[in-house]
């Protein structure tokens, strides 16, 4: 019965590899969609400290977030692969995209009451996540790109993330352009942060494909190809 798994499983294997390289579970489309999910919540990240203080005028609350931020993802950056293992990819992908949309709100509340408990704990939180999102990344661009592609795929991959940081910036630059005044960046810079951020924790998060991953795991060998294929040794 095993036998007959497995060799089902080396055929529909053999038929995918001669298909495009576009197809949804080939290597290039699934670290693309990694690539856009980090575009959508790290990438936008970037975009909202780079405005400074995280758009406010009195970068004190943002000062005091980032300093949980990387206290608790230096303990998660060690500890994520773990959590990886036991949670999966999909519910770690998910967990740890979600703290960057909650970072986001957290600076919109801050906008509105001035309290910066809930940004600090937000800043926190983050910092987990991130642990998780970047363990969840590096486990899919070890194991999807073919060998003799890893450098191709991997700049794919960072030029993609890094374009989050340019598309963002354009974010505070359209909503608030026509202010003169030295202020801190209106509700609406926030929520359009916030709306790319849940694409990449809701949409883009869910419909990676792990089924590779997952019968490598199983201790499943796949058979070598000297083309652009879906298994790779």
């Amino acid at each position: 019965m095993g036998a007959e798994v497995e060799v089902k499983d080396e055929e529909s294997i053999t038929k995918l590899s001669t298909k495009s390289r576009f197809r949804y579970n080939s290597p290039l489309v699934q670290v693309s969609l990694i690539g856009l999910v980090c575009f959508c919540c790290p990438g936008m990240f970037n975009a909202l400290s780079g405005m400074g203080g995280g758009g406010q005028v009195d970068s004190t609350a943002t000062n005091n977030a980032n300093t949980a931020l990387y206290t608790t993802f230096t303990v998660f950056g060690i500890l994520g692969g773990g959590i990886y293992n036991i949670l999966g990819p999909h519910l770690t992908l998910a967990a740890g995209c979600s703290t960057y949309v909650l970072y986001a709100g957290s600076l919109l509340y801050y906008n509105e009451q001035q309290h910066q408990g809930f940004v600090i704990i937000a800043g926190a939180l983050l910092g987990i996540g991130a642990g998780l999102l970047w363990a969840c990344e590096g486990a899919i661009m070890t194991s999807y790109p073919p060998p003799n592609r890893k450098g191709t795929y991997i700049s794919l991959f960072w030029s993609i993330f890094n374009m989050g940081g340019v598309i963002g910036g354009l974010i505070p630059f359209i909503l608030n352009y026509h202010r003169n005044e030295a202020a801190s960046v209106n509700d609406a810079t926030y929520i359009g942060f916030m709306c790319f951020m849940s694409a990449g924790s809701i949409g883009i998060g869910y419909i990676l494909d792990f089924s590779f991953q997952s019968r490598r795991m199983r201790g499943f060998q796949f058979p070598k190809q000297e083309d652009e294929g879906f298994c790779w040794d």
